[in-house]
């Protein structure tokens, strides 16, 4: 019987269902054979397969793929192939014609079996599965209203992006790559496939992992201001705080990032970002919404409407989306700091004679390390995608992602798995070894021309073809 447990850290949970587990009390339990999928379920975070009497909810945590293969192709080639060649299965269902596989880099993720479905109530026990934002956005903002109101009884000294991404109740989704990624379309500090596509996927990112961003104009002169101001401020002998509204330290934001949320929701936030007055302006009646929104109901119970201020220069925006109107793009440097997790900014972390309120006046809060040198250029998506065998961030990274090879006939094959597949003939393989040996040495790069092998290169290339046909043999 299967004992294994996963999960992260002190919260690990058992594979096999416990139901149906035989124990004293449960001498003869049911059979997994009689449990039939119903249905599937999702949120951003995790998977729910739905059992009927059972429910297994699968949270993915850093990089779980969820893998579907037909039974022809798992018994020929999968399930013969080791780990180490195809990544690591945690957990595989198997069923009459397919069979669903959770496959990881490292084995971190989390099975939760749940048992219990309450026939009154019409609901597991279980935390409900929270709506999307994109199907009920009231209901985000009403959790979101909530959490602030809660949260503004205590002292807040912690980093927001933390906070943030703790609190999955709430930001649902929120990771460790979205959540920078997040603050820099808010304007705030937040503190297998090809190589070639994989290295597209940063396009679609403003900050995580980047070594520099392209930004509009008018955005880089907010970026620059705020962080000059930041280092004269560290450079002054006594301590200051973050709240000081007279220190002009204005959030660098560009509407543009967020023009799909002013515009298309029903529920606007526009007035809240820019205050009452300027957003009554800047949108010239182009989308006016009624502020009857969850968000601010709650600070105008709170009277923190009243002083309509905003953390956005005054004056600044003379129309709603000027990076339209001047579409000149600048390079800026990313900054990145070790916060428990990995932060990405445009904008410099706060020095070590910064407090963030005046209660805490006088008491420096944490200083993060930031990455520079080495560290920082081991840690760059490009870097790891080119350079190494590891793994960066977003849908192209997971583990067992079939590959698409191009044979020698001009006719395309699947492999389903990276290396020493059965289905593939041992030229295949020698071609696909010559082919990766070129990519891991920087000697094929997306964009740039061939560079030829020296002879040390031809040599090491042999031996890397001969450990990768040894490979297909001993699988």
């Amino acid at each position: 019987m299967c004992t294994f447990k996963r999960g992260s850290k002190g919260c690990q949970t058992h594979i096999f269902p416990q139901g149906l587990r035989k124990t004293q009390a449960q001498k003869n339990p049911p059979s997994l054979n009689t449990l039939e999928l119903k249905a599937i379920e999702h949120t951003s975070r995790a998977i729910f397969l739905m059992f009927g009497s059972m429910r297994l909810k699968v949270a993915y945590l850093m990089h779980t793929s969820i893998q579907w293969y037909k039974r022809a192709h798992w018994d020929k080639c999968v399930r013969h192939v080791s780990k180490d060649n195809r990544g690591k299965i945690g957990l595989a269902l198997e069923f009459k014609d397919y069979i669903i596989t959770f496959i990881t880099n490292d084995l971190v993720f989390q099975p939760i079996w749940e048992e219990t479905f309450d026939k009154k109530k019409k609901k597991w026990g279980l935390n409900p599965i929270p709506p999307s934002i994109y199907d009920d956005y009231s209901y985000f903002l009403t959790k979101v209203a909530n959490w602030i109101e809660t949260r503004s009884r205590g002292i807040r000294s912690g980093l927001a992006c933390e906070v943030m991404r703790s609190t999955q109740d709430v930001w649902c989704g929120i990771g460790v790559y979205t959540v920078c990624e997040l603050f820099f379309d808010a304007g705030m500090f937040s503190y297998s496939p090809t190589q070639d596509q994989r290295l597209r996927y940063m396009y679609w990112l403003h900050v995580y992992a980047k070594d520099a961003v392209g930004i509009p104009t008018h955005l880089a002169a907010l970026i620059d201001g705020y962080n000059a101001a930041i280092h004269t401020l560290g450079n002054q002998p006594q301590n200051w705080c973050r709240d000081d509204n007279e220190l002009s330290l204005y959030d660098p934001f560009d509407p543009i990032y967020i023009q799909e949320a002013l515009e298309s929701k029903s529920l606007s936030l526009g007035h809240l970002i820019f205050g009452e007055k300027d957003w009554m302006h800047l949108q010239q009646q182009k989308f006016c919404h009624q502020a009857t929104d969850p968000l601010t109901l709650m600070f105008m119970e709170r009277g923190e409407l009243v002083r309509n201020e905003t953390h956005l220069p005054p004056g600044y925006y003379e129309s709603l989306y000027p990076s339209q109107q001047r579409a000149n793009y600048v390079q800026r440097p990313t900054y990145a700091y070790n916060a428990k997790k990995q932060i990405w900014s445009v904008v410099q972390c706060f020095p070590s004679n910064s407090c963030s309120t005046a209660r805490l006046e006088g008491k420096s809060d944490q200083v993060y390390e930031e990455f520079t040198g080495p560290e920082r250029r081991r840690r760059l998506f490009s870097t790891i995608v080119t350079e190494s065998q590891g793994v960066a961030i977003g849908p192209l990274e997971y583990c067992g992602n079939g590959r698409i090879l191009q044979l020698p006939s001009g006719r395309k094959q699947l492999s389903l798995v990276h290396k020493a597949d059965p289905m593939l003939s041992i030229r295949q393989i020698t071609q696909q070894a010559k082919h990766e040996f070129r990519l891991k040495n920087n000697l094929d790069q997306p964009g740039k021309a061939k560079v030829a092998m020296t002879e040390r290169q031809h040599i090491t290339q042999a031996e890397y073809i001969k450990t990768a046909v040894e490979t297909y043999w001993l699988s």
